[in-house]
Formats: structure tokens, C-alpha cells, sequence
């Protein structure tokens, strides 16, 4: 698959042993241009603890931009959005690779429900739960 010329961006890209990274490389290796989201504090907290150096290690090792977001803040997503914009431009693909235990949701939304409205749905390719 030849991505050149298409802009991604890859949520949960904390750890070279993840999902993300993996999703990040294959873009990469088609020629796409990527931006990852990670939360090192998120990873700090678990048992198999961070990536030594945290997101901006994995970044660093895809030679690719980066943010560091809690998606626990509402505002956290638009911002990520508009970073990965500034960095790259307009945006084709939305790489959502999530994982964050929590209690049941105050809010009654069932687990693995989508979150997220897209104004452009049809451009979404990948969605990693």
C-alpha cells in the first residue's frame, strides 16, 4: 500500500512493545506521514511501568512528532487533533489504539463504545480497540 502524500494520526503510542508503535511503523514504512499521541504518566502508573524516555523516546525512535494527552480530559482530543494538524496539515487517517482500565462509566456508555464524531467518517481506516 502506497500512503505518500497522507497524513496519520496514531493515538496510544507510549511503548516500542504497543499496538501504536507497530500501527505507526507500518504507516511509516507506506510512506505516510505520522504524528503519535502517547500519555507516559498513564503507562508510569501500570505494572509493567514506561517506556524508558516515555512517548518522547517512541516519538524520537519513529522520528516522528508527538504529543503527551490525557484522554480522561474532555478538551485533550481537539487538542491532539490540532497539534497533529499544525504538525502535518490536514489529516486523511485517525488511528485510534486506546486502552485505559477505568471504573464503569458515570455516564451509563457502554465499554468499547465509540467517543468520538469525525466530519469525516469515510476517511477513518483503522480502528484498534
Amino acid at each position: 500500500m502506497d500512503l505518500a502524500g497522507r497524513n496519520a494520526l496514531v493515538t496510544g503510542v507510549s511503548r516500542r512493545a504497543g499496538i501504536g508503535f507497530a500501527v505507526a511503523r507500518q504507516l511509516l514504512n507506506a510512506a505516510a506521514s505520522v504524528f503519535v499521541q502517547g500519555w507516559t504518566a498513564h503507562d508510569a502508573a501500570q505494572p509493567w511501568g514506561a517506556e524508558p524516555g516515555g512517548t518522547e523516546a517512541v516519538a524520537r525512535k519513529l522520528d516522528v512528532p508527538f504529543t503527551e494527552a490525557d484522554f480522561s480530559d474532555p478538551a485533550s482530543p481537539a487538542l491532539v487533533v490540532s497539534a497533529a494538524r499544525d504538525a502535518l496539515g490536514p489529516l486523511d487517517l485517525l488511528i485510534v489504539n486506546q486502552w485505559r482500565r477505568r471504573k464503569p462509566d458515570p455516564l451509563g456508555v457502554p465499554r468499547g463504545a465509540p467517543s468520538v464524531q469525525l466530519e469525516n467518517p469515510e476517511s477513518v481506516v483503522a480502528l484498534v480497540a
